[in-house]
């Protein structure tokens, strides 16, 4: 739960894009860990489920893709943020993919969004 919060917070007051620079040299600084198997990311995924769970307030979907996409990623886990947009009525949507496949997210959900191109750094 604190990791929500401080993604929330970031948000709030940094932004989107120094949110995710932060998260993404926090791991690249790491190094490269040991490679991660799917119980890892099946384990990360579900502890923060509950904790979104039993967050107070609302986590939304962004808030808890950067948090699991920030776990992954210090795990060693390759890891894909996705953001998605869907026209009529207007919405948008995040979600981690690992070997193109939703994570965080089913496949029937997702589908309803354009995925949106994310500038590399």
């Amino acid at each position: 739960m604190g990791a929500i919060a401080a993604i929330k917070l970031s948000l709030a007051w940094r932004g989107f894009a120094a949110t995710l620079a932060r998260i993404e040299a926090r791991s690249d600084a790491a190094g490269s860990p040991p490679p991660a198997d799917d119980a890892i990311v099946a384990r990360l995924d579900h502890l923060l489920a509950a904790a979104a769970a039993l967050y107070p307030g609302r986590a939304l979907c962004l808030e808890r893709s950067l948090v699991l996409y920030d776990r992954l990623r210090r795990a060693g886990v390759r890891a894909d943020l996705r953001l998605g947009v869907q026209a009529a009525p207007f919405a948008a949507h995040a979600w981690i993919e690992r070997h193109g496949a939703p994570v965080n997210d089913v496949l029937e959900h997702i589908e309803q969004f354009t995925p949106i191109a994310l500038g590399r750094r």
